[in-house]
């Protein structure tokens, strides 16, 4: 210590280079939006074409079962092909038609299994690929974050195409799932676009339906109850009830010429076949259309394996600038990565009202501006130890960290208040001399500061350890206050002690001494005071003589002030929070009395401004 306070500028001049190399090390550490949690379990989702029928999906669907079943990772499985067509949200979580699957799988515990999550899931796709189901589309959708949801289909990487045009959008979107597949991490990228669904297309004739007076909207009525039927009624049974639909037999709707001869009933009482105002043909139109912002989107998505969300975010970005695309059309980066910038700047404003706050609390204990601002110097110190355990343990950057960063906030600055306010005590208690009491508050205040430190991170350990299952969100934050806590522990023991002998020296240097005002005696003072220097106060023999004499001399002072003055003369000094505990008087009071009596010459104040400044008589 005594080095370091002997050689400030090269104390100060180890620091700032460790800190810059500590700073840079940011710059190399990936960034993550949350840690990614193995849940043990993750889903397939296999398409068909529209209108597969279901024995079809069936037969694929065994496919992957026997896939899943090989992999010795994997505790069981559920299967679900096709869905009711119910509304409530507690009878199917998702409606599936004939060409769709839901698998469910569910692998064993981290104790049963040498493999993660995604490891089990690359072995299935593996398999599967193997297989060439040709139609299928396949995707495996793991939650890896708390705030993903497998359900949803929600995936880390997510690209929005907006634009006016399906088949402009649907070009592009190929040529976006072919460009990102190239980028190293990435799997099962998919969009959003649905295939076409076979339908029959009703083209109306509106010169010839206008001769007849059918509109639009009664020839599609007729054409629809024809195909797809309408709900004449409900049966009831065993309190269910089953819809009733009228339609054409099947063996009709699949012929046109029959369909084409449905009879119209016009409002001129004139019956005409469907085949006079309008023509049919069979095709495939869109199944559904996206919108985003009242415009057309498509979403392309992918999952990573073995690399951070930051790293392949940046890769994606490099190669989507470099496709061309029409000024009609947009392209855009969303999922994880966007809500990754929102949090990281949201949280960016947390830390620093956290900064402002700390810093608030300890300014109205100390009673003083720069001592707080030296304590506040720890924050930084921690960062150094924040970037070297998490370059050492390989931790990524994310949510979790920026918390255990505002956390750590709160508690490195403990250190640098146990040691400025010992200082303060010696300096105001027993008259040391700044350097001294630095050095005796770092050799009295280690033993307290260092148990306060190990008890806070042996009882972090456990939880950066990570041993039980579903830890991975509170690792980072257990990882980031161990290192900060331990690093700015002991910087904090050599860099307070040097800042503040710097700004002692400087405040001391630059504080104006305080006015003295020299009042004249009062007229009814006796001679032995009026014979007195005007710049010291009465002297006596005795203690009732002194008070006497004093209030003689200054009529004006009240008897705690009298009393203050006599106190000073038996103990030397006196400071604000003395008086103010010693007489019971609040410090704002204290405050006011000391100030007059040095304003009338009385007493004089000596030391740094703040909790360390003491009154002496003058």
């Amino acid at each position: 210590m005594n080095f370091f306070l002997h050689n400030k500028l090269t104390g100060f001049t180890l620091v700032i280079v460790i800190f810059a190399f500590s700073m840079a090390l940011f710059t190399v550490i990936s960034t993550e939006f949350m840690p990614r949690i193995d849940q043990g379990q993750f889903i397939v989702k296999i398409t068909m074409p529209p209108g597969t029928k279901l024995e079809t999906t069936d037969g694929v669907v065994k496919k992957v079962e026997e896939a899943l079943n090989a992999v010795n990772d994997v505790k069981d499985i559920t299967v679900t092909i096709g869905s009711t067509k119910a509304k409530s949200a507690g009878e199917a979580l998702e409606t599936l038609g004939s060409h769709q699957s839901r698998i469910m799988v569910n692998i064993k515990s981290k104790s049963e299994r040498t493999h993660s999550t995604q490891e089990v899931i690359q072995k299935v796709k593996a398999i599967v690929d193997s297989q060439g189901l040709e139609g299928a589309e396949i995707e495996y959708l793991a939650q890896e974050s708390v705030l993903q949801s497998a359900f949803q289909g929600g995936a880390p990487v997510q690209i929005a195409i907006k634009g006016p045009e399906l088949e402009g959008l649907a070009s592009i979107s190929e040529l976006v799932k072919t460009s990102i597949k190239k980028v190293d991490g990435v799997y099962s990228v998919r969009d959003s676009i649905v295939p076409p669904s076979p339908e029959t297309k009703v083209h109306v004739l509106k010169d010839k339906s206008a001769l007849y007076n059918l509109s639009v909207s009664d020839i599609a009525l007729a054409s629809q109850t024809a195909l797809k039927g309408v709900v004449a009624t409900k049966f009831k049974e065993e309190g269910k009830e089953i819809d009733v639909r009228v339609r054409f037999r099947e063996e009709d709707r699949n012929n046109l010429k029959k369909i084409r001869g449905l009879i119209l009933r016009s409002p001129m009482e004139v019956d005409v076949p469907l085949s006079e105002v309008a023509y049919l043909a069979k095709g495939k139109g869109p199944t559904e259309i996206n919108r985003e912002d009242q415009q057309r989107v498509v979403f392309v998505s992918a999952n990573i394996f073995k690399r951070t969300l930051g790293d392949v975010a940046k890769d994606i970005s490099e190669i989507l600038s470099k496709i061309k695309i029409s000024s009609k059309y947009v392209v855009e980066v969303g999922g994880e990565n966007v809500q990754m910038k929102e949090s990281f700047a949201s949280l960016r404003f947390a830390l620093i009202l956290s900064l402002i706050l700390v810093y608030m609390i300890m300014a109205s204990q100390f009673e003083s501006l720069w001592q707080p601002f030296i304590i506040m110097f720890t924050i930084p110190l921690s960062l150094i130890g924040v970037s070297w355990a998490l370059s050492l343990t390989g931790t990524n950057l994310s949510v979790m960290v920026i918390l255990g960063v505002i956390i750590l906030a709160g508690i490195v600055v403990n250190n640098g208040i146990v040691l400025i306010d010992y200082v303060n005590n010696l300096v105001r208690n027993k008259g040391m001399s700044t350097f001294d009491a630095l050095v005796d508050a770092s050799r009295t205040r280690l033993r307290p500061i260092l148990m306060t430190a190990s008890t806070t991170i042996l009882g972090l350990l456990p939880l950066a350890i990570g041993i039980m299952e579903g830890t991975e969100l509170q690792v980072p934050m257990a990882i980031t206050v161990m290192g900060g806590l331990m690093v700015s522990t002991f910087l904090s023991l050599i860099v307070i002690p040097m800042l503040y002998l710097v700004f002692d020296k400087v405040i001391s240097r630059f504080a104006k001494p305080a006015p003295v005002v020299i009042t004249d005696p009062a007229p009814t003072v006796k001679k032995e005071a009026e014979e007195l220097p005007k710049k010291e106060l009465p002297r006596a023999e005795t203690e009732e003589d002194y008070v006497t004499v004093l209030k003689r001399s200054h009529p004006e002072l009240s008897d705690r002030q009298i009393d203050l003055l006599d106190y000073i003369r038996k103990n030397v000094r006196v400071s604000r929070k003395d008086y103010a505990d010693k007489f019971g008087i609040s410090v704002p009071t204290a405050a006011r009395d000391l100030k007059e009596l040095q304003g009338k010459g009385l007493i004089s104040g000596k030391g740094p401004f703040g909790p360390g400044r003491y009154y002496e008589l003058t």
